[in-house]
């Protein structure tokens, strides 16, 4: 039985959002809300001294518990939190134990996700604009499309679900290619989807139509030469998880990087963007 961290932030109830929207930016993404309290797990594994540490910079005002837990009825529990997601009236998310709430809707695009404790499973507002995008500007021309940091799996699923023929999905966290794999076979996706544990500088693949990545600034800006060389010429981008506040910096980044930015959107803190790199011309 695996053993994980309990902590519990207690703060008035109004800063749960902001705090939850930072916590995104470290791949934590299942929370539980009590009186005046949030509360998440974390694998005994996990640099949570680091992390209080950061979170205690951004947030002075906070009291923070750390507690050793057995994780014996955390999945009873937590599972009564999960609801479907429904995006733009044409996709839906749901874990597998909703089903019977969704099993009569049609005409919908239906993805059923199962989150282990640190992953999402679509709540979150990264993913969510990322889906809208996804939505919004794949096209049938679309057959090669690069997920970088896929989590769940969330987005290269719809994908493929969207009619995406090839997928390429990488992640280099042991956990999340886990759970990928356990929800790329539930939606029936893995003849479309080569689900990889690595980071974008390591696979051998390029001329990408589109490529997704739903992560953090800092990781983007990291790999950004490789996200560039791998997309093709006039090939799609859509990058999410940058705050609000960086949107002016990274919108320079990217003008000043060979990419033209087509739609920014936002949601509560968060900022996507849907972009296409410049066009080479070869000129004879």
């Amino acid at each position: 039985m695996e053993n994980y961290k309990k902590i519990t932030i207690k703060t008035n109830s109004k800063n749960f959002e902001r705090i939850c929207n930072y916590l995104y930016l470290f791949n934590i993404n299942s929370f539980l809300e009590e009186e005046n309290k949030l509360i998440f797990y974390l694998p005994q594994n996990f640099s949570f001294k680091n992390l209080l540490s950061k979170i205690k910079k951004k947030f002075p005002n906070l009291s923070t518990k750390v507690e050793n837990f057995q994780n014996i009825d955390w999945d009873k529990k937590w599972k009564t939190t999960i609801e479907p997601v429904y995006i733009k009236n044409r996709l839906v998310i749901y874990p597998s134990w909703k089903k019977s709430k969704i099993k009569n809707i049609r005409n919908l695009i239906k993805i059923v996700i199962d989150p282990k404790m640190s992953f999402g499973t679509g709540h979150n507002e990264t993913t969510q604009l990322s889906l809208e995008m996804l939505l919004d500007y794949l096209s049938p021309q679309d057959r090669f499309l690069l997920d970088f940091g896929t989590g769940t799996g969330i987005l290269a699923i719809a994908a493929a679900k969207l009619g995406v023929s090839e997928i390429i999905a990488i992640d280099n966290d042991i956990e999340a290619i886990k759970n990928a794999i356990e929800n790329i076979n539930k939606n029936r996706t893995s003849k479309r989807i080569t689900l990889l544990p690595s980071s974008i500088d390591s696979i051998k693949f390029s001329d990408f139509d589109i490529v997704i990545a739903n992560i953090t600034t800092d990781v983007i800006k990291k790999y950004f030469k490789y996200i560039y060389s791998k997309l093709k010429s006039n090939g799609k981008l859509i990058l999410s998880g940058i705050l609000k506040e960086e949107k002016s910096n990274f919108s320079a980044f990217l003008n000043r990087n060979g990419i033209i930015i087509k739609e920014i959107r936002e949601k509560n803190y968060w900022t996507s963007f849907y972009c296409l790199k410049k066009q080479i011309r070869n000129d004879k």
